[in-house]
């Protein structure tokens, strides 16, 4: 409840990005920031079930502690504001056009529709892991803390070697596409993993998809609302998150425990199958609009 209620920090830096980062390069940006989040939440658990096999419970807890003031102690020294008190007190002064809802916003719409599809597979994935790795692999704390690590190195390998010249080579729509298609085909072979090392596998190309789409689709959806939307869309995309995050550790478990382990990924696949599907239409256009989503004064 807590986390809930002090949760908003990620959609606040894909705001801070929107705002300082032009539209052609934002792609890149978004990626880093899905980077660091996937990042934590496979190295976050190699490192919780390190500390917690050393120390215990308390390993963890105080080691999560120590990264928070850290984390407190950078934003108060180094983040500067991009929304000024002078840029807030014009914004309001001055209202010549009022835009059109976001909900009235079909290009916005249709790209929170295809992240929610997308996002909603990826978190069954990724918090159904460590019960596939107990249930189904056998695996012990220290064992899947390895696990974890491998595919955040390799994430954080492929990031740096192979993210950036895929990009040029493809461009970020035709990348975004293959890294849902990459998504379909690992999930749905995910839920047929005999052993640690074709999991391990799996979670390499899962790696390399989560580069290729996470960080692009978030600059898409960005550049589908007017700059001063860009709080309120990113704020959208995040609370699909969250509520992809309550969604997989319900899913996943409950399948694994009441179902045959490839159950998951044939379910995972079918939620991803529409994300995949809709990504073949011409999203490169679903951008903002000022003459179609604007309302003038009379």
């Amino acid at each position: 409840m807590i986390d809930g209620m002090f949760g908003g920090n990620f959609p606040i830096a894909k705001a801070i990005i929107s705002d300082k980062v032009p539209p052609k390069d934002r792609g890149i940006q978004m990626a880093n920031v899905g980077i660091a989040h996937v990042l934590a939440s496979l190295i976050g658990p190699a490192i919780g079930g390190i500390f917690f096999t050393w120390f215990g419970l308390l390993g963890p807890g105080l080691f999560a502690a120590g990264l928070t003031v850290i984390t407190i102690i950078v934003t108060l020294v180094m983040l500067e504001e991009t929304w000024t008190k002078e840029d807030r007190a014009q914004n309001h002064k001055e209202k010549p056009e009022i835009s059109i809802k976001i909900r009235q916003n079909k290009n916005a719409l249709f790209m929170l529709a295809l992240w929610a599809f997308h996002t909603i597979s990826f978190s069954i994935v990724m918090t159904s892991l460590s019960f596939f790795s107990v249930i189904v692999l056998h695996l012990q704390p220290l064992e899947m803390s390895i696990v974890f690590m491998i595919s955040g190195i390799f994430r954080a390998g492929v990031r740096f070697t192979l993210f950036k010249p895929t990009i040029k080579k493809l461009g970020e729509i035709n990348a975004i596409r293959l890294g849902l298609a990459i998504f379909l085909v690992g999930f749905f072979i995910y839920g047929y993993s005999p052993n640690v090392f074709f999991l391990v596998i799996i979670f390499m190309f899962i790696s390399f998809a989560a580069s290729l789409t996470r960080g692009p689709l978030l600059s898409k959806i960005s550049q589908t609302a007017s700059p001063q939307e860009q709080g309120k869309i990113n704020g959208l995309s995040s609370a699909l998150d969250s509520v992809a995050q309550i969604l997989g550790p319900l899913i996943g478990p409950f399948i694994l425990d009441t179902l045959p382990p490839y159950w998951l990924g044939i379910v995972v696949s079918l939620i991803a199958l529409p994300a995949l599907l809709m990504s073949t239409r011409k999203i490169e256009t679903k951008k903002f609009n000022h003459s179609e989503n604007v309302l003038h004064h009379s």
